[in-house]
């Protein structure tokens, strides 16, 4: 996979499934920002917390952001994140991590904001064949705007698949799945306007 890749010019990043790899970050600059993309798994092997922080503090040195982008967390929880992923959340960004974007539960879980940080617990199916209910043909997509002051903005995208075709959510489903993420979410004062979060 990693030649295939290579081969077609396309950036990689993770975890080897057992542990921080060696390919487990990339740096690369955008709009004159240096942003350190790290990806670990949490689901095979448990991860130990002070690699974690070890690796995420050494890139911190170098890079103006840190977004951590890992795969953890129980399957078909909906919006609802369990006690390690929390844990782990929080100590990522005790150690530096800017925001963190969870994966691997099949659904979508809550948001939370932790020291001003965002953290998305799960981002839920893009194009999978689940379609065995509502919640694994349901996700998120993300948006991130950074800038050199260190101020974020998140854009959240509600997106529906049918039959594996995904689209932005509309009407109704928009209007109930929306009100039960931000129901489940941990958001502290802030507050969404037109599915934009100022941090």
């Amino acid at each position: 996979s990693k030649n295939n890749l290579e081969k077609a010019g396309i950036d990689f990043y993770g975890g080897d499934g057992y542990g921080v790899g060696d390919d487990a970050m990339k740096i690369k600059q955008i709009g004159g920002l240096d942003i350190v993309f790290i990806g670990l798994n949490d689901t095979f092997y448990p991860l130990q917390a002070d690699k974690i922080a070890n690796l995420i503090k050494e890139a911190e040195k170098d890079v103006d952001f840190t977004i951590v982008n890992i795969h953890w967390g129980e399957e078909y929880k909906f919006l609802e994140s369990n006690k390690r992923q929390q844990k782990l959340a929080h100590e990522m960004i005790d150690a530096g991590a800017d925001a963190i974007i969870g994966h691997h539960p099949h659904v979508a879980q809550e948001m939370e904001v932790y020291k001003n940080k965002p953290i998305f617990y799960s981002l839920g199916n893009f194009i999978f064949d689940q379609y065995f209910s509502l919640e694994t043909q349901m996700g998120l997509a993300v948006g991130l705007v950074l800038s050199e002051s260190g101020a974020q903005s998140v854009y959240v995208f509600p997106l529906q698949s049918v039959q594996s075709q995904v689209r932005l959510m509309s009407g109704d489903s928009l209007n109930s799945f929306f009100v039960q993420f931000i129901g489940n979410s941990h958001l502290g004062d802030n507050k969404f306007t037109n599915f934009n979060l100022k941090l």
